[in-house]
This record gives C-alpha cells, structure tokens and sequence, in this order.
C-alpha cells in the first residue's frame, strides 16, 4: 500500500462486538478504511452519510439470543431497492456474511441474501485471507482504472 492511499474504504455491520473487532482491525492493518455499524439502521445512516466501497453485512443480527428484523437481509434490501433515494447505493457492492447456515432451515440464507442483491456470500467463520481476497476481486472489479492483461 502507498503511504497516505486506502485500499477502500468499507462499511462493516455486524452486532458481535468481539468479532466485528477483530474483522475491522485485520482489515485497518491491510490497509482498509473501516466503519463498523451493529445493525441495519446504523448502517443506514452511515452509508446516507459517506461513500463506502464494499458493504460486509451479517445477515443475521441478535439480541439477547433472539434474531432481529434489523440485520443483512433488510440492509441489501434498502440498498437494491428501485426506491432507493440514494441511486449510487444500489451499486455498492455487498459481502453477506452470515453464522447461521450451520443452524437448521438456515441453510440458504445466504443464497437468500446473494438472490436479493449480494455481490458475494461467506459463511461464518471463514478464514481472514478469503475475506481479504474476495474484497481485492471486489474493489479491482469495481475500479474503472483497473484493466485486465
């Protein structure tokens, strides 16, 4: 990385503290820009606010052991939508991420989240390196002064 030049910049919305910790300072040392949000309305806000390269969205967000309406799948759902009062959302690219796939009749969530708008999907845990490679693919894909050859 260039002194002073991100990688990106990336919107991480997960409510698991200790996790969302660890991911967001892996991702700083790489060289990443990093928000974290703990749901869907605060990522909301923070995307209103500020241009994000790559959104990371747990899909699944809990409280108190108990899922909430408020987590990945109504995020990509306001970012996608022909609504969307913020068109340029609608093209951010979006990693779901979800822990749940290991838990019965949650199997497809992330096949789930990639129908509704997802650009990638990882299953939790997943090893740092195919996160950090995945957003390379992203972000190099994304970027028009990027050519293949």
């Amino acid at each position: 990385m260039k002194k002073g030049r991100s990688l990106g910049k990336i919107l991480l919305m997960d409510e698991e503290v200790d996790f969302a910790s660890f991911v967001a300072a892996r991702l700083r040392r790489t060289g990443y820009l990093v928000d974290v949000a703990p749901d869907a309305s605060r990522a909301k806000v923070l995307l209103s606010e500020g241009d994000y390269d790559v959104v990371i969205a747990d899909i699944i967000v809990r409280a108190n052991g108990r899922p909430l309406p408020d987590g990945g799948i109504s995020l990509i759902g306001w970012m996608r939508s022909p609504g969307q009062k913020q068109p340029a959302l609608r093209k951010v690219p979006i990693v779901a991420i979800s822990g749940s796939t290991r838990h019965s009749g949650m199997e497809n969530i992330l096949t789930t989240a990639a129908g509704l708008g997802a650009t990638a999907t990882l299953a939790k845990p997943f090893e740092m390196d195919a996160l950090l490679d995945l957003l390379e693919k992203i972000i190099e894909r994304k970027d028009p002064a990027v050519t293949s050859g």
